[in-house]
């Protein structure tokens, strides 16, 4: 059977992998014309983004696999961008009322992982938001830009 190219999907070049299938299921009225069933699932994917295919040629058979993709909508780009604006207020705030607490105090406090604090920690200094004024333990933070 031939291997299918999703290359020259594009082009709208196809095979005809079981012709005897293929003229039983036109005659039937199954299928519209041959050969671009892959074509129409591959042109229709263009509209949904967060959907992958994958195909694989195991043997005679085919084998094709869909899969939901790691994606953002705009929309929600957006909400997480308010949720880690508001989760940064909230670090700066605790440390405001509490200068000593640790990374760890702050991790637990918002629900987040050490490294997630760790890296809005040094975004936070980067931004001349806070300062840490003494040693990593037994130091305090003192927040110099904080929303109101």
């Amino acid at each position: 059977m031939p291997s299918v190219d999703f290359s020259l999907m594009e082009a709208g070049q196809s095979e005809i992998r079981n012709k005897l299938i293929a003229a039983t299921f036109k005659k039937l009225g199954i299928i519209e014309q041959w050969g671009n069933g892959l074509k129409i699932i591959f042109d229709d994917l263009k509209n949904y983004p967060e959907i992958g295919l994958n195909w694989s040629e195991p043997g005679i058979a085919f084998r094709v696999t869909f899969s939901k993709k790691s994606y953002i909508p705009e929309s929600l780009g957006k909400m997480s961008e308010k949720m880690s604006e508001k989760m940064s207020e909230k670090i700066l705030w605790l440390m405001r009322d509490n200068p000593e607490i640790s990374a760890k105090e702050l991790a637990y406090a918002v629900n987040r992982s050490s490294r997630t604090i760790e890296r809005a920690i040094a975004k936070f200094k980067e931004e001349g938001r806070i300062k840490r004024i003494g040693p990593d333990k037994g130091g305090r933070w003192e927040v110099t830009k904080c929303a109101e």
